[in-house]
């Protein structure tokens, strides 16, 4: 004791004084005692009380600490730990939770995807098979592009066709190349003035409307003539390899007309009062069967093919009201089955040739408004075997076959001239009128008019069926 006492040094600062206390002198009662002993616990709590007791301040007393706190922390930490490791099984159990949630999905998202390509869109797979075939006849990009009549054929197939399954290649290629004509020809669903029942998918095109079939269901003719359609043919119409007859005359198409209409066998066409240009079709000319043809009323050119004279079956042609120009001479004579040629309405130039109008079978010559000059040939006999003749608004001059001072005899009694009409006003002709015309028991129209004609008009008693006659301006 005697050494700590000595060792003991004041704290500077605490104003404690040098005299030596001792215990006995410091505690005078139990409960100083008592004090005393507690703080002996506790060293720094031993220091403020023999401060306290001594009279000075103790230093600033520290918060007491409380066990207690001690014990709610504790409880606190467990609770904290408690709940991490409950969270952590949480996470666990979400992480498996999710984990078998996103294979579900997963799992979910292939079997849609499976499905739908079993059961896609049927139109899809459909469209697929539809396209794979008609890859042969048209090509694939034109068959993807939306702007073409093609593709919107295909989808037609795919998506409103309920026969087309039903059908052979050679089937789906006839309805395809009908769908493809009816929307190259039409500007909209209502385009035509008369649809009947065209695209109607529960009936075979054989019962659409407008067209003809063969025993077997193959498509032989088709007239939808005047019927407002617009547009182009394209080179599908090619496809109708059973197509015998097409007309389409009175309508709106414009275009040229695609070669691949050479490869039909085509009996009779009619293209007449369209807007189809270019020069003279060489697909006609390619059709070889062809007996009645018809392109007038169009926005043609140019001279005609020699190869035309190759279309010997051709009973029929109709030519006029185009821009066609060259000479005519030479070009019909070899079409032996020709009826009828209609030229009227162009620009053609040159002579008549003797050929033309000798032609065995033709009856119905129309030359008019045109640029035709010369005499015409001096061979009354094939002129007036014609029915009708007409060749206004020409260059036409020198005199008109059949003057004859006195009739044959044979004219005047036995022969009779099936002639009908004759029209060969606003020309350059001169002379007297011929007395051929007076023995004409079938005619019925005469027109002269517009000429340098003199003389009279010899009247027998065989003209008694003309019913109009133009003199004038002679």
């Amino acid at each position: 004791d005697d050494e700590d006492q000595e060792s003991e040094t004041p704290t500077p600062g605490t104003g404690i004084d040098d005299r030596r206390l001792s215990m006995d002198d410091l505690m005078s009662d139990d409960e100083d005692q008592d004090v005393l002993l507690h703080d002996e616990r506790n060293p720094s709590s031993l220091e403020d009380t023999m401060l306290r007791l001594s009279g000075t301040n103790p230093r600033p007393q520290q918060p007491e600490f409380d066990q207690s706190m001690v014990v709610d922390v504790e409880n606190a930490i467990d609770r904290t730990e408690g709940k991490k490791g409950n969270a952590q099984n949480m996470c666990s159990k979400k992480r498996i939770l999710c984990s078998i949630g996103f294979v579900s999905i997963i799992g979910f998202a292939v079997v849609v995807l499976f499905v739908s390509e079993i059961f896609k869109p049927i139109t899809y797979s459909k469209e697929l098979v539809i396209r794979q075939v008609l890859a042969e006849y048209t090509s694939i990009d034109t068959l993807l592009d939306p702007s073409t009549p093609q593709w919107r054929a295909v989808r037609w197939l795919a998506e409103t066709d309920e026969l087309i399954f039903e059908s052979t290649e050679p089937a789906l290629v006839q309805r395809y190349a009908l769908a493809v004509f009816y929307f190259s020809t039409t500007k909209d669903v209502n385009s035509w003035s008369r649809r009947s029942a065209w695209l109607d998918g529960s009936r075979h095109e054989c019962d659409w409307g407008f067209m003809e079939c063969t025993e077997s269901l193959e498509v032989s003719l088709i007239d939808v003539g005047g019927n407002n359609l617009v547009g182009e043919l394209t080179s599908e119409i090619g496809l109708l390899t059973s197509l015998r007859g097409l007309f389409l005359g009175e309508n709106n198409l414009g275009g040229d007309i695609p070669v691949e209409m050479g490869n039909l066998e085509l009996v009779e066409l009619d293209l007449g009062g369209n807007r189809v240009r270019g020069n003279f079709p060489n697909a006609a000319v390619s059709i070889s069967t062809l007996e009645f043809l018809n392109i007038s009323g169009n926005q043609l050119r140019g001279s005609l093919p020699s190869m035309l004279d190759d279309l010997s079956e051709l009973r029929s042609i109709d030519l006029s009201s185009n821009s066609f120009t060259g000479s005519i001479d030479g070009t019909f004579e070899n079409l032996f089955k020709l009826e009828t040629l209609n030229l009227r309405g162009n620009a053609f130039s040159g002579a008549i040739s003797e050929g033309l109008v000798s032609l065995p079978a033709i009856k119905h010559l129309y030359l008019d408004e045109n640029r035709l000059s010369g005499e015409l040939p001096n061979s009354p006999d094939n002129f007036y075997k014609l029915v009708e003749f007409t060749a206004s608004s020409n260059f036409l001059s020198g005199v008109i076959p059949g003057n004859f001072k006195e009739a044959p005899v044979n004219i005047q009694n036995t022969t009779v001239f099936p002639i009908e009409r004759i029209d060969l006003s606003s020309n350059r002709f001169d002379g007297s009128i011929p007395t051929l015309f007076g023995f004409m028991s079938n005619l019925k129209y005469l027109d002269l008019s517009g000429n340098s004609l003199a003389g009279s008009l010899s009247i027998s008693e065989k003209l008694m069926s003309l019913e109009d006659l133009f003199l004038s301006e002679n």
